[in-house]
């Protein structure tokens, strides 16, 4: 009987010191958010990612994120990719920053919790826009007996990223061509 209990105590204290300690016998610390503050355009998709919330773990442990389950505008992936749910838009007119509590657990369970603004930035433009022709009237007149070699008029179009431009003629007519710079022959 005296045996079970000093087996028993012995467990019961080897149980105790061990509660709240990693393998290495260090404290567990909690991950911490290192970014509370990130943009996003207005144009931004649903379920694109506008940012990756970081974090890191003083005691090197994997962790992944979470957002309150009440949270109905956001989602975040376990890596920390923020992104709009599906349905939602930003509207600047309505609110050009958001709030939203992010919560980072490791892998001992040990968690922390910071509120993420986000800043609604003006939607970026496209990143092509159409080249433009200049000329107000793209009508030639031509002599009937006009050489292949004579320039019939110049077609004057501009990028407005300055891309260089390529012409083209699109018609069944294959007596008008056109250079690289534009002119009609």
């Amino acid at each position: 009987m005296k045996q079970k209990i000093i087996f028993w105590a012995l467990t019961i204290v080897f149980a105790l010191s061990s509660c709240g300690k990693d393998d290495d016998g260090k404290s567990n610390r909690a991950p911490e958010i290192t970014s509370t503050s990130v943009n996003a355009p207005e144009n931004t998709t649903e379920e694109t990612t506008f940012a990756t919330i970081e974090a890191t773990d003083p005691d090197g442990d994997e962790f992944f994120f979470s957002l309150d389950a009440s949270e109905t505008m956001f989602q975040i992936t376990a890596n920390g990719d923020l992104q709009l749910k599906s349905g939602q838009q930003f509207d600047r007119a309505t609110a050009t920053q958001h709030t939203v509590n992010v919560t980072v657990t490791d892998e001992h369970t040990a968690e922390s919790e910071s509120a993420v603004t986000i800043n609604v930035t003006e939607a970026e433009e496209e990143t092509n826009q159409a080249p433009t022709v200049n000329n107000e009237v793209l009508e030639f007149e031509v002599s009937e007996d006009i050489l292949d070699s004579e320039t019939i008029g110049i077609v004057n179009a501009s990028d407005p990223e300055e891309q260089t431009l390529e012409y083209s003629v699109v018609s069944q007519i294959e007596l008008i061509e056109i250079s690289e710079t534009g002119e009609l022959s």
